[in-house]
């Protein structure tokens, strides 16, 4: 497991993405969705063979950084991870047109919360899926 935090989260998707044929990314709201849990386990189930196949796997939560190790622990989640409370990737992906990550406010998030989100992108920016606002779609 790879964890950032109080880095340039857009450079690290850059680098991950720029390193590897495809980054699979999942924006996740919290250690306490439920929801979000059940994306992470997948994530990690299909993560061998995103590997084997060339290609690299990246969660990213606003959640301020004590709550990690709870998400860890109960999806067993061992790649790479960005904590990025100032939704700086959210924001660069939005303005690049590549995915528009909804953020809403919520207790204990400063700058909002960014609600669960999945974009599959290959090195060269070709989107292979994205799902992050369905009103946008």
């Amino acid at each position: 497991m790879v964890l950032t935090q109080d880095v340039d989260s857009v450079a690290k998707y850059q680098e991950l993405k720029d390193s590897h044929r495809f980054l699979f990314v999942i924006f996740y709201r919290g250690h306490w969705c439920p929801f979000c849990l059940h994306y992470v386990k997948e994530l990690q189930r299909l993560r061998h063979l995103i590997l084997k196949a060339g290609g690299e796997t990246l969660i990213v939560t606003a959640e301020p950084a004590e709550h990690l190790p709870a998400m860890l622990k109960n999806t067993k989640y061992d790649g790479p991870v960005t904590v990025d409370p100032e939704l700086q990737l959210a924001s660069f992906l939005k303005g690049q047109g590549t995915i528009e990550v909804t953020v809403s406010s919520k207790a204990g998030y400063p700058h909002g919360m960014n609600q669960l989100a999945v974009l599959i992108i290959t090195k060269e920016g070709l989107v292979l899926e994205k799902y992050g606002n369905p009103r946008r779609w």
